[in-house]
């Protein structure tokens, strides 16, 4: 009965009970995936940046490569649901990207999270109208957008890696 009562005062508190670790926000669902997360993390700023601001959000955002992504296109991100309070998002990354474009990709769509995380949408009519919005008909894929600050952030996590080479066996490896 004191152990009952302990537990139940413990719980009230919330002082006796470690804290489970909140899981990331942005999460790789392969090992492709998880590489270009941690090379973008370890190199680049704007990639840290990008990760942090969805580490304050209420996205999870699920990173996944595929070999079926539209001709033309080398990631997209998309809404996939809103559950309670948490609404979930996906980048698809093309598999057959080399290393530093993929990282370069990641960010590109990591922008694109960021602008869903700032925003209430939570349906496909809602993200749609947000991407009419802040956005323009992509080019390359009928249906899609594109924003210039996703553009931007590509560009800037590319350049941060071709600043920081990489020497392998004596050889020096540039993106």
């Amino acid at each position: 009965m004191k152990f009952a009562v302990l537990l139940v005062v413990c719980l009230s508190v919330g002082v006796c009970l470690p804290v489970a670790q909140e899981l990331p926000r942005v999460r790789p669902l392969d090992s492709v995936a998880a590489d270009a997360l941690a090379r973008g993390q370890h190199r680049s700023a704007r990639f840290r940046a990008l990760v942090a601001e969805l580490a304050a959000s209420d996205l999870i955002v699920h990173v996944v490569t595929s070999h079926g992504l539209q001709a033309g296109l080398v990631g997209t991100t998309r809404l996939v649901a809103g559950i309670g309070e948490a609404r979930y998002v996906r980048i698809d990354l093309a598999a057959s990207l080399p290393w530093p474009l993929r990282v370069a990709t990641l960010g590109h769509e990591l922008q694109h999270a960021c602008e869903l995380a700032r925003s209430t949408a939570s349906t496909s009519g809602a993200v749609r109208a947000l991407y009419e919005q802040i956005g323009r008909g992509s080019i390359t894929a009928g249906g899609a957008f594109e924003t210039a600050d996703a553009e931007q952030a590509g560009r800037e996590v590319w350049l941060e890696l071709a600043r920081r080479p990489i020497r392998r066996a004596g050889r020096l490896l540039v993106p």
